[in-house]
């Protein structure tokens, strides 16, 4: 078994309908395996309700991470006989068909946790293709009830410090539990730093807990083309305060790329809206890695991103 570095998440305590964790006790449950029937019969909702109640019936704190990831590694059928089944979309109907069995809008009745894609991988693909796969699932995240990319692998030795810094960004704008496959004493200072930057955590511990959203992949002041592999991608969290976190990551693993984030739409119809209650156009940026106050902005904010990196900067809207 891996050894687990926990971020601290007060507000993840904020379980339903789990009894709310004191300790670091956590459960994962695996509901990859499911077959067809089992999903669309409620047979395996139920087997996790059960769980859920023994755990309860404990009496003690536990957090429960249900598994529901390789959602297309194959056909998965109930077959007695272990007669060839191909796999195709009559086969596969493990998929959701309705929408109350989508797991980002049950998970939260049975269990604190769920990861809906692939294990991770110490790669920045990887990285890239579970925190994709979170998009438009902003509404299915809650106090008490977290949608996970997997565990981090900083510290497996594979990634490089930019690619870490993305991963760290990442997770942090979108509210993701912070759990760290790689041993803590194989983490070097500068990765422990990263990890517990207290301005990246405010962010990650938001009690809000809303997930942060891409909101655009742009080359330079342009929107990317589909087939631009290398865009940059802007991600975004409000958060309580009424600030607002940005992540810019680089997808690119060779050259530096651009982005700019605009303050309201100025009539254009273009930017972020962070008016809502007016137009206004400035804004104080503070750089969340390297802790400190970029300035005040009117209209507009650009920077530059190294390959594989990513900026975190929190927005503060002026008058």
């Amino acid at each position: 078994m891996r050894a687990q570095l926990t971020a601290p998440r007060s507000h993840a305590t904020l379980t339903a309908p789990l009894q709310r964790p004191r300790t670091h006790a956590r459960r994962k449950l695996d509901a990859g395996c499911r077959t067809d029937t089992s999903l669309h019969d409620g047979t395996l909702l139920a087997s996790i309700a059960r769980f859920r109640d023994a755990l309860n019936a404990t009496g003690k704190r536990v957090l429960l991470y249900v598994d529901d990831g390789n959602p297309i590694s194959g056909a998965k059928v109930v077959n007695p006989l272990q007669r060839g089944v191909p796999a195709n979309a009559m086969t596969r109907t493990h998929y959701a068909r309705t929408l109350a069995e989508f797991a980002p809008a049950w998970y939260g009745d049975y269990a604190n946790m769920v990861k809906i894609w692939f294990d991770r991988w110490d790669s920045f693909g990887s990285l890239l293709d579970n925190v994709h796969q979170q998009h438009n699932l902003v509404w299915f995240q809650a106090p008490g009830r977290f949608i996970a990319p997997d565990q981090m692998t900083i510290g497996q030795g594979r990634m490089t410090p930019a690619e870490e810094r993305a991963e760290v960004s990442l997770y942090a704008v979108l509210g993701a539990p912070m759990f760290v496959s790689a041993p803590p004493t194989q983490l070097t200072p500068a990765q422990l730093g990263l990890l517990t930057n207290p301005e990246l955590a405010a962010v990650n511990l938001d009690t809000d807990c809303i997930m942060g959203s891409q909101v655009a992949s742009v080359v330079g002041d342009e929107w990317a083309v589909r087939d631009d592999r290398w865009a940059t991608d802007i991600w975004v969290k409000p958060l309580n305060d009424s600030s607002f976190a940005f992540v810019v990551v680089n997808r690119d693993p060779a050259n530096n790329r651009s982005a700019t984030v605009r303050f309201g739409d100025g009539g254009s119809g273009s930017g972020t809206d962070l008016f809502p209650a007016g137009a206004g156009t400035r804004a104080r940026v503070r750089d969340l890695h390297a802790r400190r106050d970029l300035g005040v902005f009117s209209q507009t904010w650009s920077t530059t991103v190294g390959p594989h990196d990513a900026v975190a900067v929190r927005i503060f809207p002026l008058p």
